[in-house]
């Protein structure tokens, strides 16, 4: 005798799928008798558009519903619902799926990366499971679209944007806020150094800017939903985001040291790089003393030259190279990066051999670490000679100190330093004309008259180069 169960498909803008099984009792092959349908499911379902403006992140909307459903002997329950592909909780009573506001905020953001007050499509899938004549049946919907509006953003501020926090120069102080520079529309990036495993800060919009009033300043403010965030990225929460149900909150960076924060506007998002730069150091015969020594920070101005920071994830050196080659290592005391030449600038080869110059003279070494991209290009600018450099700064009272030659550079200069507090100094020419600063510490490139270079507390042997301005502090603790 053969029997059928056969299952009606789901109907809806939502069509489940049919399961139907044959069997086939070998016992009796000469019946072929078809019994009739002992059980059938039909049913359908609705789908509802959202708009989540004025609403909090925890409210529950209703996004689907099981309209009707006939099932004979047999229940039915849901496993699963899916937006966008995305699995995501869901609330399932009296025949109706519910999702949060947030959940729906957050598969806008996902989907098309922007939260602009504008309704995007969204598709939405349920899965559950019947069971008929304890034979347990995945059931699978097709896929339904739904519209979701979002909460309204705000418009791109015409005064800028700026941070507060537990930055150095800042520390949360109205009358030094630092302000960020627009990239691109909607783009506003800052460098930021922070002094503590914990800095919290916040993003404020320039228009309630006022260096006196908190009750105005706090009334631009945006932040992020969980308060204490370390993940240095995320969706922006402003002011007037219901979304965020406990208000603006305060994103953390858990470090110390150099940070680039970015804002985009437009997109409501927010993210934090590490900017702590590396030093790389050129050793060999080509340069400094040939000797090719490392394993110490004596070596450093010597055997080995380092390459001060020209951007984010970019280092530079321009000096003199003469034929006999030279090699690039990332520690002053280890080989394990490292650049030479096999056919072309390679990394970590074991095999490579040197780098070399067609013929003695001024090269500029270029080094994007952050990409991994070498570059060496002959200098063709004017080469000053200066018969002595110095420093000057808080920690002698800005007077004036010598510097000495490295090994084998006319201009490459080196001074040891310590301080048992953070202070400020810069490079010069005794009488100050000229003379080299920049915001950037511990490695960057000074310019005529830049700022102050800000030194924290410690020791270090310090290399200047008068042709390009670029100078290291290179720890000695």
């Amino acid at each position: 005798m053969k029997k059928t169960y056969m299952f009606a498909a789901l109907v809806m803008a939502f069509g489940l799928t049919a399961c139907t099984e044959d069997y086939t009792d070998w016992a009796d092959p000469q019946s072929n008798d078809q019994e009739d349908a002992i059980a059938a499911i039909t049913g359908s379902f609705a789908a509802y558009d959202a708009d989540l403006d004025g609403l909090t992140a925890d409210t529950l909307l209703a996004v689907a519903s099981l309209t009707s459903l006939s099932v004979e002997d047999a229940t039915f329950t849901t496993s699963s619902l899916t937006i966008d592909g995305t699995e995501v909780d869901y609330t399932y009573e009296d025949g109706t799926y519910y999702v949060s506001a947030g959940t729906l905020d957050n598969a806008v953001r996902s989907s098309y990366g922007s939260r602009a007050r504008v309704a995007r499509d969204l598709t939405i899938q349920v899965k559950g499971n019947t069971t008929i004549d304890e034979q347990g049946i995945s059931i699978s919907s097709e896929e339904m679209t739904i519209s979701v509006t979002p909460q309204t953003t705000p418009s791109i501020d015409s005064n800028g944007y700026y941070l507060l926090g537990g930055f150095s120069g800042n520390d949360w102080s109205l009358t030094t806020p630092i302000w960020m520079e627009e990239v691109s529309e909607g783009v506003y990036t800052a460098t930021v150094t922070s002094t503590s495993d914990e800095c919290w800060y916040k993003f404020y919009q320039g228009s309630y800017y006022d260096s006196s009033d908190w009750n105005q300043v706090n009334l631009g403010q945006m932040g992020c939903a969980t308060n204490g965030d370390t993940s240095l990225s995320g969706y922006i929460v402003w002011n007037e985001d219901a979304l965020a149900s406990d208000g603006v909150q305060t994103p953390v960076i858990p470090a110390m040291g150099v940070f680039i924060v970015t804002i985009d506007v437009v997109n409501m998002t927010y993210t934090v790089e590490n900017d702590n730069p590396e030093i790389w150091y050129l050793v060999g015969g080509g340069i400094g003393d040939g000797s090719w020594s490392t394993g110490s920070v004596d070596n450093v101005g010597a055997s080995l030259y380092p390459m001060a920071k020209l951007e984010y994830g970019v280092c530079s050196y321009t000096g003199k190279f003469t034929t006999d080659g030279f090699k690039l290592i990332k520690e002053y005391d280890s080989w394990a990066d490292q650049w030479g030449y096999s056919d072309g600038y390679v990394k970590n080869d074991g095999g490579s051999g040197n780098i070399t110059v067609s013929e003695t003279g001024y090269y500029t070494v270029t080094l994007d670490y952050k990409n991994d991209v070498l570059s060496i290009e002959p200098y063709t600018s004017t080469v000053v000679e200066y018969s002595a450099i110095g420093v000057s700064g808080g920690f002698n009272s800005w007077g004036y100190e010598d510097m000495t030659l490295c090994t084998g550079s006319t201009h490459l200069w080196k001074y040891e330093f310590s301080s048992d507090s953070d202070t400020e100094l810069k490079f010069l020419v005794n009488g100050w004309s000229p003379n080299w600063g920049a915001e950037d510490f511990p490695t960057g490139m000074g310019v005529n008259n830049g700022a102050n270079i800000p030194v924290s507390a410690g020791s270090y042997v310090i290399i200047f180069n008068d042709i390009d301005g670029g100078y290291c502090f290179i720890s000695k603790d």
